[in-house]
């Protein structure tokens, strides 16, 4: 079906909805967070209906996982077409061989950064990436510890990635003892900073003179994760030399330099990798989310000497699934052929500029931040004060979805608005979406008033 506005013909969540809701509460593992009272029926493109037959205008895409929007004509077809030739058996990469397989695998080599050789262990999720990256770097440094960052999202789903991340105390109480040798240090938070030196600089000294010289021997760090720009943490750019500073302390140490891309990978930054905007060369990449085209397809590439482990050492009974890796392929020859990076490069300065303005004209709006389609809103209870304002970004979530656009929050303080629209999505719906957030924006500061 296609849409071409949001229309709320009934205050969300519905009857429907509602009765729903109250099913899943009754049977369904309520560990998921659950931004919004939403209960999806369909949708296309950018847009997403309910069961109540209320159209949304989409900012969140999944999570970024729908990086050309709901439901694809051309991934749909591919989809369709590898179901009529092979749906269901699974090849097992650590069984059977299969050329669609080799051809994902061949297509990720060639894309991703580096000049160099690579070789490729496909999964199902960004966390059994992480969890992939985290034994191929014990296997081939033959060392044992892990450097992470405070406020960073490597998976939450398993016990490598949830001892690599550094998102939340809420993630990991109870679930002690984590993966042990994980030591995470700041991530540089230049609109919190309030340090003497500049953040980036700041942290890099960190790192050297007192992690590596009191609690970490250097020497045995097997790798060190990071995000580019770190998503969930509140949409944090690095500053400038940062992300290079990392890689050279990497580099001087022998240690793996792990970029996790997850998030940022294909177009979302206005570049097919977040890494091209810096000076950088992983030695294991991490991607997902959007990979897939919609399907749950992730990816540990690396330098081809690091993948040097045994067979039967690193076996996923789901990877490499046919349908997955249909999806795959066709996204990336969408992404090739359209350059729909340059489309998020285009509309995400005009969807930040717009935002840019509401911090000017508002103060409840601390701070903007992001490059592409990857922008933090970060709200406040006022400028002044810069403390955290979870209520005025709670309310201006609900009041945006009643109005007809979805969107989605985190952040250290859970305070900061994740803007990721699809990456082709048009300027003038970009447009409708900011007058509806603007509005519930303005709202929301002339109640925090009364």
């Amino acid at each position: 079906m296609k849409y071409s506005r949001p229309s709320v013909k009934v205050k969300p969540p519905g009857p429907r909805a509602r009765a729903i809701i109250s099913r899943d509460e009754r049977v369904v593992s309520q560990s998921n967070w659950r931004y919004l009272p939403l209960v999806i029926k369909g949708g296309s493109g950018s847009f997403i209906e309910d069961v109540d037959g209320n159209v949304f205008l989409d900012f969140n895409s999944g999570a970024a996982t729908q990086a050309l929007g709901i439901d694809h004509p051309e991934i749909v077809d591919a989809l369709k077409k590898q179901a009529d030739s092979l749906a269901t058996y699974q090849p097992i990469p650590g069984y059977f061989y299969n050329e669609m397989v080799v051809d994902l695998c061949e297509k990720l080599a060639k894309v991703t950064p580096g000049k160099y050789e690579k070789k490729v262990s496909l999964g199902l999720s960004g966390a059994d990436a992480t969890d992939t990256a985290m034994k191929l770097a014990r296997w081939h440094t033959k060392r044992k510890r892990f450097i992470s960052f405070a406020g960073s999202n490597h998976g939450l789903g398993t016990y490598g990635a949830l001892s690599i991340s550094g998102y939340s105390a809420g993630t990991v109480r109870g679930f002690s003892p984590l993966v042990p040798e994980v030591t995470h240090i700041p991530f540089p938070y230049p609109y919190r900073w309030d340090g003497g030196k500049e953040p980036g600089e700041w942290v890099l000294n960190y790192l050297e003179d007192q992690v590596f010289r009191t609690t970490v021997p250097p020497d045995e760090v097997a790798g060190l994760f990071v995000e580019p720009i770190q998503g969930d943490g509140g949409v944090l750019m690095p500053p400038k030399g940062f992300l290079e500073g990392l890689q050279e302390i990497c580099r001087r140490h022998g240690i793996l330099f792990i970029v996790d891309e997850v998030q940022t990978g294909f177009g979302r930054t206005g570049k097919m990798f977040a890494s091209e905007h810096w000076k950088i060369e992983p030695d294991i990449l991490l991607l997902g989310k959007p990979l897939g085209g919609g399907t749950p397809v992730s990816a540990c590439v690396t330098r081809s000497e690091v993948m040097d482990w045994p067979h039967g050492s690193h076996v996923i009974t789901g990877a490499g699934h046919l349908l997955g890796c249909a999806g795959a392929l066709t996204m990336m020859n969408l992404l090739e052929r359209e350059r729909i990076w340059e489309n998020a490069a285009n509309v995400g300065r005009y969807m930040k500029d717009r935002y840019l303005k509401m911090q000017r004209g508002y103060d409840i709006v601390g701070d903007v931040r992001g490059v592409g389609l990857l922008i933090g809103v970060e709200m406040v209870v006022s400028k002044k004060a810069k403390k955290p304002g979870l209520e005025e970004t709670r309310r201006t979530c609900l009041d945006a979805f009643e109005k007809g656009l979805l969107t989605a929050y985190d952040g250290l303080y859970g305070n900061v608005f994740r803007i990721t629209p699809a990456l082709n999505i048009t300027r003038e719906l970009a447009r409708a979406g900011l007058d509806i957030m603007e509005d519930a924006i303005s709202e929301t500061q002339r109640a925090q008033r009364v």
